[in-house]
């Protein structure tokens, strides 16, 4: 070689031995835009020389870089993840990634969102086992959607919708939900709904009564006690039922009680109503004339338990005297009925009325005529002078049950 080309060789490499280094370059392939505080995010980068990266998350506008938030070396591998700590402020900020070899350095940004609070509980759930629920309410904030978990405090299948809660089995149970904004999840909110046994049925006893007799209220042992005529539907009362005697019949009452606000089923409480002998004394008009010494009362009843005023136990007794009798019959369910007549002893000559009716009608009296001024009169029904109508008679008696009704311009003489 010549001389000309080693002085140009030497030349070159004094210039070359000038030139500046260039630094090893870096790239961020892809970053997250969006990311929530706490939750965790990938970086994949690039770098064209080894050595040892520096993960730094700061908020946008400030050159505090702060501590590095991880740290690896580039030769291991080309992607990271690195967790967003609740430390950082939520807004724009950068991820940073430094090469301490190189020195060189890159950036991208990302926005931190932050973490919702948990929806707010709307009501407090509370049912009677059996009914029928409703399903569960909570308030999203902010335009946030809901996500349920059914009873599961921890993980589980997220859904959109509502669940009911279960009442056949009493107890209680919690359901959790949580709220979503800007893509960040809340923690889970617990909703516990109560389901309340259904109470036992109220004790009631059966009561009997004779048909007639006042019957007392019915009664029960419970709490807050409701009444009903019916064994389902029907309005209840909180008065207690008092049951009417006068048709005999087994008739049913229903009553429940409520603890916690819950029902019970409905008890029976069962009357039942026994009828009363059926009983008459005959004849229904007793009269002892003048010429008679006495006078035969008979009872006619359904049962032979008889007892007269006169204390005889028997069907029939033999009286001789005017005024009240009466008799009393017993069935064999203690039920008593009474019947009572009054004997009528006439006077000689006495006239007396056999039926209701007018004066002026022959046939109310006992001879089929009229009274006239000297007859003595015996009134034992209701007895009617009609309008303008002058009566007669020597002498008037009232009998039981006898009265005397004047109409307009009617009178009545005595004597002659």
């Amino acid at each position: 070689m010549n001389l000309r080309f080693w002085s140009w060789l030497w030349v070159f490499a004094v210039l070359l031995s000038h030139l500046p280094t260039v630094n090893a370059q870096i790239t961020i392939t892809s970053a997250p835009s969006t990311a929530c505080l706490f939750s965790p995010i990938s970086i994949a980068y690039n770098s064209v020389q080894a050595g040892t990266l520096y993960v730094y998350l700061y908020n946008s506008g400030t050159a505090d870089y702060g501590s590095p938030k991880q740290m690896q070396t580039i030769s291991t591998g080309s992607s990271l993840t690195v967790t967003i700590p609740g430390s950082q402020i939520a807004g724009q900020s950068i991820i940073r990634l430094t090469n301490s070899t190189t020195g060189h350095t890159v950036t991208a940004p990302i926005i931190i969102n932050a973490i919702p609070v948990p929806p707010i509980i709307a009501n407090v759930f509370a049912y009677c086992q059996g009914t029928v629920a409703s399903p569960l309410v909570a308030i999203a904030s902010n335009g946030g959607t809901l996500n349920w978990y059914g009873t599961s405090a921890v993980g589980g299948e997220s859904s959109s919708v509502s669940p009911t809660p279960q009442t056949s089995i009493a107890g209680s149970t919690t359901y959790y939900v949580s709220q979503i904004a800007n893509g960040c999840e809340s923690p889970k909110a617990s909703i516990s709904v109560v389901v309340r046994p259904t109470p036992s049925s109220p004790l009631t006893s059966s009561v009997t009564y004779c048909q007639g007799n006042p019957a007392n209220t019915l009664t029960a042992t419970g709490s807050n006690l409701v009444w009903y005529t019916s064994p389902i539907g029907g309005t209840g009362s909180s008065a207690a039922i008092t049951p009417r005697t006068n048709t005999a019949g087994i008739y049913s009452y229903y009553v429940s009680q409520s603890i916690n606000g819950c029902e019970s089923p409905r008890a029976a409480a069962n009357v039942t109503i026994h009828p009363i002998p059926s009983l008459t004394i005959t004849p229904s008009d007793p009269i002892v004339t003048p010429t008679q010494t006495s006078l035969t009362l008979s009872a006619i009843a359904s049962t032979s338990a008889l007892t007269w005023s006169t204390t005889e136990t028997v069907s029939s007794i033999m009286v001789s005297t005017a005024g009240p009798y009466s008799v009393t019959a017993l069935s064999n369910n203690g039920c008593r009925a009474e019947a009572s007549t009054y004997v009528t002893q006439l006077a000689p000559g006495e006239m007396y009325t056999t039926k209701t009716g007018d004066w002026s009608e022959p046939s109310v009296w006992s001879s089929n005529q009229i009274p006239g001024n000297t007859d003595p009169v015996r009134i034992r029904h209701s007895i009617n002078l009609p309008t303008g109508f002058q009566g007669h008679t020597g002498l008037l008696t009232y009998a039981v049950g006898g009265q005397l009704i004047m109409q307009t311009s009617s009178g009545l003489k005595m004597g002659l």
